[in-house]
C-alpha cells in the first residue's frame, strides 16, 4: 500500500516495512482526525442555529390552539337538516333522469 518515490521501489527488509507502516497510520489518522474537526464545526455550528430558531419561534399557547381549532370546527361544520336535504334532492334528481338513454 504504501510506497517510497513513486512506487518503483518499495521496501522490502523489516525495518523499511514498519516505517511504511507507521506512515501508512500516521497518514490515515491524520485525515481521519481532520475530517472529524470540520464535521464537529459543522454539527456545532448546526446546533446553534437550531437554538437560535427555536428562540425566535413566537411560542403559541394551548388556548390559542384550541381556539383555532373550534373556529375551524365551526367554519366546517354543516347542519344536519342541510345534509339531508341536499342527499333527498340528490336522490331526488337521480331517481327522475332514466336510467337507459335513448338512441
Amino acid at each position: 500500500m504504501t510506497t517510497v518515490g513513486y512506487g518503483d521501489v518499495t521496501p522490502t527488509n523489516t525495518a523499511g516495512r514498519l516505517v511504511g507502516g507507521l506512515f501508512l497510520l500516521e497518514a490515515i489518522s491524520f485525515v481521519t482526525i481532520v475530517t472529524a474537526v470540520i464535521t464537529s464545526s459543522f454539527v456545532e455550528r448546526a446546533r446553534q442555529q437550531r437554538i437560535a430558531d427555536s428562540e425566535t419561534a413566537e411560542p403559541v399557547g394551548i388556548e390559542q390552539l384550541t381556539a383555532q381549532l373550534s373556529s375551524i370546527s365551526e367554519e366546517r361544520t354543516v347542519p344536519a337538516p342541510t345534509i339531508r336535504a341536499e342527499t333527498r334532492k340528490a336522490n331526488q334528481c337521480a331517481s327522475a333522469r332514466p336510467s337507459v338513454i335513448p338512441r
